[in-house]
């Protein structure tokens, strides 16, 4: 029974007069009721539910993501098609294209569209973009930072969840989609140091749920290129879920900007560990060309 109705019965039932001994007896039965339903209502709650970082730990170990037993940075090798979106929404033909990565310091993008072959490295907050015609364009720290999305969240520190430096935040899935579940923001602490300050505003994930526990959707920032205060807001929309070695990989990512589609990454084939045959040679970049500095 509802407080409210349980109030109207009181009133329903006691009779109407004037005597104040009534009145006082109505008033404490209200005010013992009260205490009683807020007391059941505790009562009720037995399992409340996980703290978010406890929620994200427990379900990244379900997919075998941030696993303590493998040392140093895990190397990634992706080999998949690209499919740009056009501004009215169509689709080009999709391009070869492979994906080196080393943990989240070393990114490597080949792709090989009918222009010809052009190759983006980042390595740290250095990088750089080699066009066709072979001539190397230098990456600030700022686009350095940005070029990776999220396609593998288990090279990312800031998802971590043993990481002591980040918060997350429950959001709920209020105005969420049909099959979201739970919604969790990760965020760095913000500082007023360049290189902390620049990996604070890039860090920030807001990774969507769905009922199976898979990141259904990861909304990520990429700063400004040309400043590095500020920030623009895109989406990863994750599907088709395969395991790889003991870890979860999305072989389809849809990555959008403002809810439009601006390109689809199909993957064929993943390999994790020593025997994607990845080298510190894949991400060497001309330090004299790269604006922030090649690590």
């Amino acid at each position: 029974m509802l407080l409210r109705d349980a109030f109207e019965t009181i009133q329903l039932s006691t009779p109407l007069d004037s005597d104040q001994n009534t009145k006082r007896g109505r008033a404490l039965l209200f005010v013992t009721l009260v205490v009683s339903f807020a007391v059941a209502a505790c009562g009720q709650t037995t399992t409340q539910n996980p703290l978010p970082k406890s929620s994200l730990s427990s379900t990244f170990q379900t997919l075998g993501w941030f696993n303590p037993a493998t040392p140093g940075p895990i190397d990634v090798l992706a080999v998949g098609t690209l499919t740009y979106y056009s501004p009215d929404g169509s689709t080009s033909s999709s391009v070869p294209v492979t994906i080196k990565c080393r943990g989240n310091q070393h990114f490597r993008i080949d792709v090989n569209d009918p222009s010809g072959a052009h190759t983006t490295i980042v390595n740290g907050l250095g990088g750089t973009f080699k066009t066709a015609d072979g001539k190397a364009h230098g990456l600030s720290a700022s686009a350095s930072i940005g070029v990776p999305s999220p396609i593998f969240p288990f090279l990312l520190d800031e998802l971590d969840p043993a990481n002591p430096k980040t918060t997350v935040e429950d959001l709920g899935i209020a105005n969420a989609p049909p099959g979201i579940g739970q919604r969790l923001r990760v965020t760095l602490p913000t500082a007023s140091d360049f290189v902390a300050g620049l990996k604070s505003r890039a860090s920030e994930k807001t990774l969507w749920f769905a009922a199976d526990g898979t990141p259904a959707r990861i909304d990520f920032f990429r700063v400004a290129s040309d400043n590095h205060f500020a920030r623009v807001p895109f989406s990863l929309v994750l599907s088709d879920y395969r395991k790889v070695g003991g870890i979860t990989v999305a072989f389809q990512q849809l990555e959008q900007l403002d809810g439009k589609s601006m390109k689809l990454l199909t993957l064929q084939s993943v390999v994790i560990g020593p025997s994607a045959g990845i080298s510190d040679g894949d991400f060497t970049v001309t330090t004299s060309t790269v604006a922030g500095g090649a690590q």
